[in-house]
């Protein structure tokens, strides 16, 4: 008589096992792996719901709206089409998770694994001068080297959308601070800003879920 070591499983509970195993998995809510801090509506003096996503009202400096349509911003035309504007150099403090340390920290612990970085993403439409080089400004993000930026030039044209993004170390300032800071350096005419979106990143690249903070 062969006696079966206490370890191995009869094959129908191995089966029982894996199905367990699956369905776990799948009820199991997956990690995110970016989490948006904050948005903002520059110059608009409303709040932009897109796709069920809020864009708050942020006002800094003049503000603008364009009677105009900028095309090929889809759903956010709204933010495109109204600005802030800056005579001089001029720094922002965007804050993260409402300017909550404890509230960012809480939004971070949703990231896996752990992020290291911030996307900070700018919008920019030139809704006034149809030229390039009618305004041209620099812009910087917690210490990055300034990048000089001119919409019309970089968007092809006015009233048309424009993008940059600033990767950041998420340091111990940021944590501590719950902000981010954006400085403007006016050249010609003002600087100015649309709207903005900061997301933290963790490492993965596989297939993302991104978590919303407001």
């Amino acid at each position: 008589m062969t006696n079966t070591p206490a370890q191995q499983l009869p094959a129908r509970h191995c089966c029982t096992l894996l199905v367990l195993v699956l369905a776990l998995a799948t009820w199991l809510p997956p990690c995110a792996a970016q989490v948006v801090l904050a948005r903002g509506n520059c110059g608009g003096g409303n709040e932009v719901v897109v796709q069920g996503e809020s864009w708050p009202a942020y006002a800094s400096g003049k503000l603008y709206r364009s009677e105009h349509t900028v095309v090929g911003a889809g759903d956010l035309a709204l933010v495109y089409e109204s600005e802030c504007n800056f005579r001089r150099t001029k720094r922002l403090w965007l804050k993260l998770a409402g300017g909550d340390a404890d509230a960012l920290g809480t939004a971070l612990s949703a990231i896996s694994p752990a992020p290291t970085q911030l996307v900070v993403r700018l919008l920019f439409a030139e809704i006034h001068f149809k030229e390039a080089g009618k305004r041209v400004f620099s812009v910087a993000v917690d210490g990055s080297k300034p990048r000089q930026l001119d919409v019309v030039a970089a968007a092809g044209g006015w009233l048309r959308p424009h993008n940059e993004e600033f990767v950041v170390p998420l340091s111990a300032a940021v944590l501590q601070t719950a902000a981010v800071r954006v400085t403007f350096y006016t050249h010609v005419q003002r600087a100015k800003l649309a709207g903005f979106e900061i997301v933290a990143v963790g490492p993965s690249t596989g297939t993302t879920s991104t978590t919303t903070t407001t």
